[in-house]
């Protein structure tokens, strides 16, 4: 995999999609709160953005997301599947970068 391909596959921990709207979600976009809210513990309306379009996977799923790392926190803010709901093996794992 290229330098290319893993920065944009890293980006993409960042994006989600935002069901009753239909947008894609950057994850710094609004607050912790509000996507903690309206995420996986919450109403569930942000969803995985590579899993609904079936990415790494056989076919589309709907996987509710959770929001990982806290604003000024050792790990970066980002999306992350609930435990064993994502594909064999995850999309991937974050990237050693985003720790302090």
């Amino acid at each position: 995999m290229t330098e290319s391909e893993t920065m944009r596959r890293h980006e993409a921990l960042l994006l989600a999609h935002e069901t009753d709207t239909g947008r894609i979600v950057r994850i710094t976009d609004q607050p912790p709160d509000y996507w903690i809210a309206r995420a996986y513990g919450g109403t569930r309306q942000i969803i995985c953005l590579l899993c609904a379009h079936g990415y790494d996977i056989s076919e589309p799923q709907t996987v509710p997301l959770i929001h990982k790392g806290r604003i000024g926190g050792r790990m970066r803010r980002h999306w992350a599947h609930p435990a064993s709901t994502g594909p064999e093996g995850g999309h991937w794992s974050c990237p050693l970068s985003w720790c302090n």
